[in-house]
């Protein structure tokens, strides 16, 4: 099955509202987590990582559900990684940043865990 021109042009609109909306997102968690690492306080290569993975739609822009890391947190370090060693950043969150954890499992599973 083909989809029409009409359906592929707001297929690629819709695309690139998402991208934007990514963007602005990554900006905000940035912005509001002073441009460091939570983990670290370093200020370069940062990335906004998504806590609840951004396919779950009902939470891929929702401020809350967003934290800034280092590349090296992010992706690489085996000590705590959301990544790599996703205990270890789960726990690191619980301590650091109660507030958040706490609404996310409120939202997600309807309980704090």
């Amino acid at each position: 099955m083909t989809l029409s021109k009409e359906a592929r042009i707001l297929a690629r609109a819709a695309k690139r509202v998402e991208k934007e909306l990514d963007i602005a997102f990554s900006a905000k968690i940035k912005q509001r987590d002073e441009w460091k690492c939570c983990i670290c306080g370093k200020s370069d290569n940062l990335h906004c990582h998504h806590i609840i993975p951004r396919e779950d739609r009902i939470f891929r822009h929702d401020v809350n559900n967003g934290i800034t890391l280092c590349c090296f947190h992010h992706k690489f370090s085996l000590g705590i990684s959301p990544h790599k060693n996703s205990f270890a950043f789960y726990m690191w969150l619980m301590a650091h940043r109660p507030e958040q954890y706490n609404y996310l499992s409120r939202s997600y599973f309807g309980a704090a865990i």
